[in-house]
């Protein structure tokens, strides 16, 4: 669900990531102008597969630089049990990595354009799930890869390039024409393999 409001200033790319951020969705743009939206739970038959004859050149972050290292993840919505303002969920955090650092790096995370309390919990698990995978990186790719760049999950099948990574799910973050690298460069992160998990009750 998604309640939210915008003028004729304000900037389209804005209202789309506030649709976006409210049902954790993720768009593609096909060649042929088409817009391809994906949301919500995982889907085993909307993964698409890259060999490693995709495979041109790679890039592969074992960890997360320290700059860009969140331990406590806090969600933002907006809330009519009061008049409408805005409010946080009960946050999600690592205590283990806070001890290691020696302090909390807190992070954000706007979904102004929700208005359910567990909505927003559950956003925010999802998303401190993805946190929480420290392997990333980037694939250059071939023009073979081109249905895996529009897909929002990419299987790898990669046993001599990427053994480590051979069978494992990427989350396409970012994929973009580079025909100097071959055709297409992808940025990527590991996917949870329990980012559905959720129990109302707890």
């Amino acid at each position: 669900e998604v309640n939210g409001w915008a003028t004729t200033e304000t900037d389209p790319v804005a209202i789309v990531n506030a649709l976006l951020a409210s049902c954790d969705g993720h768009i593609a743009q096909h060649g042929d102008g088409t817009l391809v939206l994906t949301v919500g739970k995982f889907r085993e038959d909307l993964v698409e597969v890259i060999s490693e004859a995709d495979i041109v050149g790679h890039v592969i972050q074992n960890d997360v630089p320290e700059e860009d290292e969140v331990n406590r993840l806090v969600p933002k919505f907006t809330y009519p049990a009061t008049d409408y303002t805005q409010a946080v969920t009960d946050y999600f955090e690592s205590t283990d990595d806070q001890s290691i650092i020696g302090r909390v790096l807190s992070q954000d995370m706007d979904v102004s354009w929700v208005q359910n309390w567990r909505q927003a919990r559950r956003l925010g698990k999802r998303e401190w799930l993805r946190l929480q995978q420290k392997k990333a990186g980037s694939f250059d790719l071939r023009l073979s890869a081109i249905n895996a760049i529009h897909a929002r999950w990419v299987r790898l099948d990669t046993p001599n390039l990427l053994p480590r990574l051979d069978g494992k799910i990427v989350e396409n973050r970012r994929a973009i024409m580079a025909l100097m690298q071959g055709g297409f460069q992808m940025e990527w992160r590991l996917h949870p393999d329990d980012v559905d998990a959720w129990t109302p009750a707890s």
